[in-house]
């Protein structure tokens, strides 16, 4: 789903992930085996130039984003970027059943209920999902979704100041879920209830995907940045320096024994992230446990399955130990995607080094996706 959209049919746009920390870039094109990898990179984002997922700096995002274009030898005008954060709504409501012109007036009065920022100076999006009965009344089942438009604005403004053609700007979540759900050979994951945890830098992200639909997203301020500065200020360090250590040094781990086999630096550092963990796994509770009081009696659905397993993504996915951190904690399957290696996605020959950076890339991956499924979508049998 695009909050923003135009020029549909550009198979070949290119997805680009704008975070706060990197610039990541993904073309995608489809092939008669699904789909192949053709370009993928990513760059740091110039400091202080994104905050609270605003581009403040566009200039130098869009130098920068020029920069790693011009490296990977992409000429693709057509672009598919995302917005996320706090101040991004995804809900699911009940409305009475109207036309779909109706529907498209009475949503932004909806909106006013569910999000804390002015509707004036919004983009609302919806998705008729389907239709239930309650109290013997049938009712529509929608997906409302809104953004403030400085958050979609700064982005499409930086795209074209690199003189791109911004196509769509949809959600980091709904990119995720294309890249770790719908996927061909995915096809059991649609049976399931999953929830899907992206650590970036500023936000992590939970959401929740029931069955192939998405129910549920919370962002959360418990991060990568987060993890950086407890371990700067464990061991008096600069920021740079903890980055550092935390991705060669550093490791999550549950008891004593491990933590006595790493370095001295490590165990402090290990030690450092406790506070960080312990308040992530309570968000990723709560959002559980809202998303059974949402979906059970008292939200009008009976019989909904609970989240059997957790895929994890982004750049601090990687740290050691935390898959097994978080399994042992939540007592549920905790894994990454693993895009290349279920051969959803070819590599180009000679890049098998991308196969570590597929959490880094999977929200632009699931962008880049976006039209070449789309397409393939619409070229299916019915």
């Amino acid at each position: 789903m695009g909050l923003f959209g135009k020029f549909p049919g550009a198979q070949h746009a290119v997805g680009i992930d704008i975070g706060s920390h990197t610039i990541k870039v993904v073309q995608v094109v489809a092939n008669r085996n699904g789909y192949q990898l053709t370009h993928a990179g990513s760059t740091p984002t110039p400091a202080e130039a994104v905050k609270q997922g605003v581009i403040d700096d566009r200039p130098a995002v869009a130098e920068a984003l020029n920069a790693l274009l011009r490296t990977l030898g992409l000429n693709t005008p057509w672009v598919v970027a995302a917005v996320a954060g706090p101040t991004v709504v995804v809900r699911q409501v009940r409305m009475p059943i109207m036309p779909e012109h109706q529907l498209r007036k009475s949503i932004t009065w909806e909106a006013r209920n569910h999000i804390s920022f002015p509707v004036e100076d919004s983009a609302v999006s919806f998705q008729i999902l389907g239709t239930s009965t309650v109290d013997n009344s049938p009712q529509m089942d929608v997906m409302l979704v809104a953004s403030p438009r400085e958050l979609i604005d700064s982005r499409v403004d930086t795209l074209e100041q690199a003189g791109l053609e911004p196509i769509a700007v949809e959600l980091e979540p709904f990119a995720l879920m294309r890249s770790a759900i719908e996927m061909p050979g995915n096809g059991q994951l649609t049976r399931e209830t999953i929830a899907l945890v992206d650590i970036g830098a500023t936000f992590t992200q939970i959401s929740i995907v029931s069955h192939g639909n998405f129910v549920l997203n919370r962002s959360v301020t418990i991060a990568g940045n987060s993890f950086t500065e407890a371990i700067a200020g464990v061991l008096g360090i600069d920021a740079s320096q903890a980055e550092t250590i935390k991705e060669t040094e550093t490791q999550v781990v549950t008891n004593e024994v491990t933590r006595a086999t790493l370095t001295p630096v490590g165990q402090q550092a290990s030690r450092a992230l406790e506070p960080q963990l312990d308040e992530l796994v309570r968000e990723i509770r709560r959002s559980f446990a809202f998303y059974d009081y949402q979906q059970g009696p008292a939200g009008g659905a009976q019989g909904v399955d609970g989240v059997s397993r957790i895929i994890l993504s982004g750049g601090s996915a990687n740290m050691a130990g935390l898959t097994e951190c978080l399994r042992d904690q939540l007592s549920l399957p905790v894994e990454t995607i693993d895009l290349f290696a279920a051969g959803n996605v070819q590599l180009p020959v000679g890049a098998d080094e991308l196969q570590g950076q597929v959490n880094r890339l999977t929200t632009a991956m699931g962008l880049a996706l976006r039209e070449p499924m789309l397409e393939r979508e619409k070229g299916r049998p019915r």
